[in-house]
């Protein structure tokens, strides 16, 4: 599971999604986050989106991770919404 709490940078966000999809094993993502523009990036890149304001920002953080919790994670990896990744 890869928790993201965004907070703008949709771009970025969609950048990262499409290479944590590429991965050898199958990722689950979920992205923390309230607007409606960070909502339709996970919808159209067919990840879990879960509302949750920004502020306080570990409140955040922790949704993510009890949500992987809910769906018994064997791993996380937590990311910021200004972590890149490289292939």
């Amino acid at each position: 599971m890869v928790p993201i709490p965004v907070h703008g940078r949709e771009p970025l966000l969609r950048q990262t999604i499409k290479r944590l999809k590429r991965q050898t094993h199958p990722v689950h993502i979920i992205i923390m986050g309230e607007s409606s523009s960070e909502r339709q990036i996970a919808e159209e890149e067919g990840v879990e989106f879960l509302k949750h304001r920004n502020r306080p920002l570990g409140a955040k953080w922790q949704a993510g991770m009890n949500r992987a919790r809910e769906l018994e994670a064997d791993a996380v990896m937590m990311l910021g919404s200004s972590d890149w990744l490289s292939d």
